[in-house]
């Protein structure tokens, strides 16, 4: 176990926690610290640094988020090698799908669908008032087909919003508002058609923004992940003109990528003329860190598309996402696509303007992390008191799903048929590879925003059985 020297300064400008991180972060990039090396406990550094517990504590969560250290149970802390690579593969086996044919048959009573909100949560009562008020008679020029970049008002409150919230920089008129992530995908292919012919994807990612990308006729070149993130050799081997990528929170394997990869990636899109297009997945809710800035906003070069949905911090069924363009593909799509409607119901619009006009938005936001980050405690708790050491949890930092490792020598399908056998519902991850034969064995994915409390763990103790472990 290493020691340390290191003195905060308490009457420094930043935190003091920020100032440990940093020392302990600068020590592993520069090999000042060993990879594997053990690090003191949050109790003994706080002794030894004569500071809280919460100081390190907060410090040690945000190397963990931004992968420079990991976490081992019953062991503690240890730095991270930056160049490996997750093991995500498992050697060459058969294409695997979940059980169908009997799902009819069969009663599902607990099911850990990943992308669900919790529907109690909802402000029913404060949207169906905006509802009605976004319909007043007195307020005719509602019922036109509207701006066909999306409500302006609607465009104002975003970037008023998204700046301070995820640090992406933009004025409303760089906004288009559209129906859905793969609606947005959709219109940024079509833009740059002309320029990009090979498009690089995350492997695993996310499988339906792959699917758009192939129907407008992109080569597609999956990129295997590292520890921080896509790997940027592999993608600059790869020689595409376009990246898709979610460093907020890569899905599905939560991975956060740091500033300096980050960077590096921006550098990479500068000298090459890339297109990155950032689908800032589930960046509100990290739960043990400061968010990272968006790539948008670090962005100098106009390289970078910016994709957020209000469907996974909000509502699945608003179909409401926007894209933020940099000028060139701004004055492309002013150019060529500015003729088409508007596919978003201009009242949905509207009463999403005023809910965050009026203050609602970010206090849901709040009261929603609060919540999610109790929810995902909750089934790691329920996890790791069930299944104990025959299950591994990844990327448990943020978001609304976990992945789960099981270590009973049941594949993906067995675990799920057995599931499902028991009244629960888990699915697979192995859809989520280009390549489906390369994904981990015995992974699944166990969302769990739309669960209640109980059900989970009720759930959990199901799979206990079913699994035989």
């Amino acid at each position: 176990m290493i020691e340390f020297t290191f003195t905060l300064k308490k009457d420094a400008a930043d935190p003091l926690y920020v100032q440990l991180y940093r020392y302990i972060k600068h020590a592993v990039q520069n090999r000042k610290i060993a990879a594997d090396t053990r690090l003191p406990s949050v109790r003994k550094l706080s002794q030894h640094l004569k500071v809280g517990k919460n100081t390190v504590e907060t410090a040690y969560h945000q190397l963990l988020a931004e992968g420079y250290i990991e976490s081992r149970p019953r062991s503690g802390y240890y730095t991270c090698c930056l160049d490996d690579s997750l093991a995500l593969r498992a050697g060459m086996r058969p294409e695997v799908h979940p059980p169908a044919l009997r799902k009819s048959t069969l009663p599902c009573h607990y099911d850990f669908r990943y992308g669900q909100i919790d529907p109690e949560q909802f402000p029913a009562k404060t949207w169906r008032r905006l509802v009605i008020k976004s319909i007043s008679p007195e307020d005719a020029s509602l019922y036109d087909y509207g701006d066909r970049q999306g409500e302006y008002g609607l465009r104002m409150e975003i970037a008023k919003y998204i700046y301070p919230a995820r640090g992406a920089a933009c004025s409303p008129e760089q906004i288009i508002v559209t129906a859905g992530t793969q609606q947005a995908l959709d219109l940024i292919c079509k833009l740059t058609r002309s320029s990009n012919k090979r498009a690089a994807v995350e492997d695993p990612g996310y499988a339906g923004g792959r699917l758009i990308l192939e129907s407008n006729g992109l080569e597609l070149r999956p990129i295997p992940l590292t520890a921080s993130g896509i790997n940027l050799e592999k993608l600059a081997e790869s020689q595409a003109q376009m990246v898709l990528v979610s460093p907020s929170r890569q899905f599905p394997y939560g991975i956060s990528m740091p500033i300096s990869k980050r960077l590096a990636l921006l550098n990479w899109a500068e000298k090459t003329g890339a297109l990155i297009i950032e689908n800032d997945y589930e960046g509100e809710f990290g739960y043990n860190s400061r968010p990272i800035p968006a790539l948008q906003g670090l962005d100098q070069n106009g390289n970078v598309v910016y994709l957020y949905t209000f469907s996974n911090s909000f509502l699945p069924s608003i179909r409401i996402s926007f894209i933020i363009l940099p000028e060139p593909l701004l004055k492309r799509y002013h150019d060529h696509f500015a003729i088409l409607e508007q596919s978003v119901s201009r009242m949905q619009q509207k009463t999403l303007q005023f809910f965050m006009a009026e203050g609602y938005w970010e206090r849901h936001i709040r009261k929603m992390k609060k919540l999610y980050k109790r929810k995902c405690q909750l089934l790691i708790d329920s996890l790791s008191l069930c299944l104990g050491d025959r299950a591994e949890v990844v990327g448990s930092s943020a978001g609304m799903h976990l992945l789960l490792r099981v270590k009973n020598g049941m594949g993906e399908a067995e675990l799920i048929e057995k599931a499902w056998e028991a009244g629960v519902k888990i699915y697979p991850v192995s859809n989520l590879w280009m390549y489906p034969s390369d994904a981990e064995e015995s992974l699944i994915l166990l969302g769990f925003g739309g669960m209640k409390e109980d059900q989970m763990a009720q759930g959990v103790r199901l799979l206990k059985k079913a699994w035989s472990v």
